[in-house]
């Protein structure tokens, strides 16, 4: 049996931050998962404290993934140090499928990830970060060690840029723009392009050009087109209620 394999939006973070020799291992490390997630050759170890939740080693890394029917969800990429386990591991919405659904929530929860509106009370909600900035992100940022502690109490978007900061380093980069405007806009499409090409992409944007051949095969197109209408009827879903109007989409 061949197990589907998705990420999980801290997943695709992490792995844009994780040192060149790592990502190797975690390329194969997922080839490794698709055929035997609940053994991993015998490497794989059941989280305490969650449901279905796996971890495997990756040299000094470690990966966290929770198993459903046919599914498998690769949650987290995580340097081993001592604060590896004290981290939440992310909760693991099942995929959708056809098949029967598994409920993979952790017993502990989580804050939610994002949100840009106003709560209900009015008060302006607060961005939660997407990924932990740990010492080793900072380090490959070259944030100053002075910073680290300030920023080690940051939770939220709103909080690190009122930080008494430099400009320069508040604006910071690696040339992965593109890449995390679709980790974090489409979700549903990132996930598609990894099946077809592998993760490569999301470190090496030139990788993205092998979708090519792909550009006339009925099935990426199908899942293309589905994955388009879906987030349009987000779309619709999310400003009807609001604008008072009923809105359509349509194919273009």
């Amino acid at each position: 049996m061949t197990f589907g394999i998705t990420l999980a939006p801290t997943f695709l973070n992490e792995l844009i931050g994780i040192p060149q020799n790592v990502f190797k291992p975690v390329s194969k490390a997922t080839k490794l998962l698709e055929r035997d997630p609940i053994s991993a050759d015998g490497d794989a170890k059941k989280l305490k404290g969650y449901e279905n939740v796996y971890r495997i080693r990756l040299g000094d890394y470690r990966l966290f993934y929770a198993i459903g029917t046919g599914w498998v969800k690769l949650l987290s990429v995580r340097k081993r140090n001592e604060r590896t386990y004290e981290t939440e591991i992310p909760t693991a919405i099942p995929p959708e499928t056809t098949l029967h659904r598994q409920s993979v929530k952790p017993k502990k929860v989580s804050r939610p990830s994002l949100s840009t509106w106003e709560s209900g009370n009015g008060a302006k909600a607060l961005t939660t970060l997407p990924f932990t900035l740990t010492e080793e992100i900072l380090q490959q940022w070259q944030i100053p060690s002075s910073y680290w502690a300030a920023i080690a109490k940051v939770s939220d978007a709103e909080a690190l840029l009122e930080l008494d900061m430099p400009d320069r380093f508040m604006n910071v980069t690696n040339g992965v723009t593109q890449r995390r405007w679709l980790l974090h806009c489409n979700p549903d499409l990132a996930n598609l392009i990894s099946s077809k090409i592998g993760f490569d992409w999301i470190v090496n944007f030139e990788e993205i050009g092998n979708l090519r051949k792909y550009a006339s095969d009925p099935e990426t197109q199908k899942a293309f087109l589905e994955i388009k209408r879906a987030n349009q009827q987000r779309l619709i879903d999310f400003f009807s209620p609001i604008c008072k109007e009923q809105y359509h989409f349509h194919d273009a």
